[in-house]
């Protein structure tokens, strides 16, 4: 790994000034990678120890991850209270910081709120590392369509299924897209004194391809097989989703299931049917 003191991301941009932020998290992450050896699933810890993080913790707290200097040794403390695949990503998410220009300087938190260029270059490298993405290909070659395939990845990988959906959606080579939705209110309707019911609706998404813009906020009816998915229907046919989209779609082939609060769909066109 380089030595100097110009951070990863300076040393790694100045080796190869034609990459972008994230083709240079992307570089730094394959060296780590290489440098500990690592096959799925990787041991998070080591690889953080190769960002030089002596130590993690794992304690209750508000926020989802924490990177703090003790004694002159960096330190990730963990919130406990996370499930083990989520906790997994956080240890990467707060390796990803000591990447970047100026870390030391302040404590790193990660939380909900907006996403700032760092966050998701933090994102990205625990994405790199927790899913790598030469043998990410190859298992996601072999694996099933769908959210079916996508629960067989996140048990190989000791990851979210989130996490692996996203992964899967953004390394694709095919037209494919990610939706997923909560029941809450529409912006508009939060805080107002008249009460509105909750429903299920589009919190965000991801695309690889040509699709119709997703509509944040969006609800479906109680007739989407989405909602459907919600009461824990297992979801693979030939549906409809443009009630979600800026323009219609058509038919597609839809898998949806729910994990959590959240019902994950998977779009594609109906030519991989």
């Amino acid at each position: 790994m380089p030595t100097a003191q110009l951070s990863l991301f300076e040393q790694f941009r100045a080796d190869d000034p034609s990459l972008g932020d994230d083709g240079v998290v992307v570089a730094i992450c394959e060296e780590i990678l290489r440098e500990a050896g690592a096959t799925p699933p990787v041991d998070v810890e080591l690889l953080v120890s190769l960002c030089g993080i002596v130590d993690v913790e794992y304690g209750r707290q508000l926020w989802s991850g924490m990177l703090f200097q003790r004694d002159g040794r960096l330190v990730a403390r963990i919130r406990e209270d996370d499930g083990l695949e989520r906790r997994r990503f956080t240890v990467l998410h707060e390796g990803g910081h000591t990447f970047l220009p100026g870390f030391r300087r302040a404590r790193q938190h990660r939380c909900k709120g907006p996403k700032t260029l760092e966050e998701h270059l933090c994102d990205l490298a625990a994405a790199e590392l927790l899913l790598p993405r030469n043998e990410f290909v190859l298992d996601a070659a072999r694996s099933d369509a769908g959210l079916a395939g996508v629960e067989q990845l996140a048990e190989r990988y000791i990851a979210s299924h989130q996490a692996t959906a996203v992964r899967l959606v953004t390394l694709s080579t095919e037209p494919v897209m990610l939706l997923v939705l909560r029941y809450g209110n529409k912006p508009s309707e939060r805080g107002k004194d008249v009460a509105c019911l909750p429903k299920l609706r589009l919190a965000w998404s991801v695309r690889q391809g040509t699709w119709p813009y997703p509509l944040p906020h969006k609800s479906v009816s109680r007739e989407s097989p989405i909602a459907r998915a919600w009461e824990h229907e297992v979801v693979d046919e030939i549906a409809n989703v443009d009630e979600l989209l800026s323009h219609p779609q058509g038919p597609v082939l839809v898998s949806a299931r729910r994990y959590g609060d959240s019902v994950l769909a998977m779009v594609r066109p109906l030519r991989f049917h």
